[in-house]
């Protein structure tokens, strides 16, 4: 095997768009699921890690999907675990030193000391939690996938090419403007407005 062919393969490095159509601009869209991924809070798509991270060193487990049509592409990541805020303790527990505060971006975490390992994780939140697993579950619902596992539904979404109508909007995120997906309607939800409004 030619040494630069081999070098050019081998040493390519993927980046986040992965060479696709632009990004979706804000509003509502008809897309496919083109791919999705096992991620965490830590790294990037491509599986590097993201820069500046924060002290605690527990991860988000995360699905990150990738939705597409002809107008561009955008990406989601559905969180599977939400975490406690420091504003969220109370006066006692703050001046506790079993808690101790962590700024990652514009999120403020209040994090503890892991018992076992001494390592720094935060504290985990059942309401934040309950309302992650909500928003994967209205996505889940929409695909008409819900008593299904994300491991079974994904691969069968992707191959189908199945379809569903998403709201992307501007957001911001740790000083960053970024598009953000809001909401999932099920296809017939786009066929649905525009007999409402005839066009």
């Amino acid at each position: 095997m030619d040494k630069n062919i081999q070098k050019a393969v081998l040493g390519f490095v993927a980046t986040d768009d992965l060479g696709r159509q632009d990004k979706l601009p804000t509003g509502r869209h008809l897309v496919s699921i083109l791919e999705w991924k096992v991620l965490h809070s830590r790294i990037k798509w491509n599986g590097e890690a993201k820069d500046n991270l924060p002290e605690y060193q527990d991860p988000t487990p995360q699905l990150g999907i990738m939705l597409g049509c002809e107008a561009g592409v955008t990406w989601h990541r559905f969180n599977l675990a939400g975490f406690t805020r420091w504003a969220e303790l109370s006066e006692k527990q703050q001046q506790d030193d079993q808690y101790e505060k962590v700024i990652a971006g514009d999120r403020v975490y209040a994090c503890q000391r892991d018992k076992k390992t001494g390592v720094l994780v935060r504290v985990s939140n059942e309401r934040r939690t309950h309302d992650a697993h909500t928003f994967i579950n209205r996505f889940m619902s929409v695909m008409d996938c819900t008593g299904i596992s994300i491991g079974e539904a994904l691969p069968a979404l992707v191959e189908s090419k199945a379809k569903l109508v998403i709201e992307v909007e501007a957001d911001e995120h740790q000083g960053k403007d970024q598009l953000k997906v809001t909401s999932f309607e099920s296809e017939t939800a786009l066929i649905a407005t525009e007999d409402e409004f005839g066009e």
